[in-house]
């Protein structure tokens, strides 16, 4: 669960534009159309009440779901600069 924990505390502490940036990488790999992705991405106040509001139980059954791999290479989405 520390690493959980990490992940939600370094996800909140970015700034809008990496966490919009990285976010928008990670639609752009999973074939979302850039349009539809910026709209979504366009509330900043809503993805940080999202992301604050995960528990790191909420993030154990995403990594379960989605696989380590494929989580930890979201993640490097996420974090990588521009």
């Amino acid at each position: 669960m520390d690493r959980e924990q990490d992940l939600i505390r370094e996800l909140a502490s970015m700034d809008d534009e990496a966490l919009r940036e990285g976010l928008g990488r990670v639609a752009e790999s999973m074939g979302i159309a850039p349009g539809l992705a910026a709209r979504y991405l366009s509330d900043m106040g809503k993805i940080r009440e999202t992301v604050l509001g995960l528990t790191p139980e909420d993030l154990g059954k995403i990594r379960d779901h989605l696989g380590e791999e494929n989580m930890n290479q979201i993640l490097n989405e996420i974090r990588r600069d521009g």
